[in-house]
């Protein structure tokens, strides 16, 4: 439940088998049914929603030089962004998965057009590489405008799980290969606390978020092949 809102059934999930704190038991391992093309997908980059609000004091606008301008305090940080975060992450690679990648998806800001607005939001989607330190672009944002307030909406961690693990060599019997991917899935709350998890499943996260979302009914079939194939082999 809530995978793309907080991830509140995964992790309600994991704290029930870790609940008395005793070590991850030796067979455990967690499967998500994600759309992949039946690929295992092994490595994902991990999310983090962060959410700005800059403040300012609301004047009439005939007399803008009264106020202080929240949008336009938002305007700067929204250029170091663009202009000094994103290169700065294209420095910072990964062998598999490549750079982390920051994007502002959302900003709102203002009452009318005849007042200078007193705050503004934005809402950015940070992507992360396993053994990233989110602390530097969290500072840079906080020089660029010290009265910033900034939150974490949503963090999922990146996923890691040794191709080399046993269960993953069976699920790449009949000729699944593992490969890695830039989105987040429930499989990263597992592999967080130390459970071994991968991402499998019929059809294409091309359709994911799509109009209409589907999955030809051969892929279904080839998924329920897959599935019992590895199921018969533990």
């Amino acid at each position: 439940m809530g995978e793309e809102a907080g991830q509140d059934g995964a992790t309600a999930f994991v704290a029930d088998l870790l609940h008395d704190g005793s070590a991850v038991p030796s067979q455990m391992f967690a499967l998500i049914a994600e759309p992949t093309e039946l690929q295992i997908v092994y490595t994902t980059k991990g999310a983090c929603w962060i959410k700005i609000q800059t403040h300012g004091k609301s004047v009439h606008a005939s007399q803008p030089d009264r106020g202080e301008n929240a949008i336009y305090k938002m305007a700067k940080i929204v250029r170091c962004i663009e202009e000094e975060i994103v290169p700065a992450l294209k420095l910072i690679t990964h062998p598999v998965l490549g750079s982390p990648t920051i994007s502002v998806g959302k900003i709102q800001g203002g009452s009318k057009t005849n007042i200078v607005p007193d705050r503004c939001t934005a809402e950015i989607d940070l992507r992360t590489i396993p053994g990233q330190d989110i602390g530097p672009v969290l500072d840079r944002l906080r020089t660029v405008c010290p009265d910033v307030k900034l939150e974490i909406a949503q963090s999922s961690s990146p996923l890691y799980t040794d191709p080399a693990h046993p269960l993953i060599k069976r699920l790449t019997r009949g000729g699944a290969e593992c490969v890695s991917a830039p989105w987040f899935c429930d499989a990263a709350v597992f592999s967080a606390e130390k459970i071994p998890a991968v991402a499998a499943g019929p059809g294409s996260i091309a359709q994911a978020h799509t109009e209409d979302e589907w999955i030809a009914i051969d892929d279904l079939q080839r998924g329920v092949a897959f599935y019992r194939s590895f199921l018969l082999s533990l």
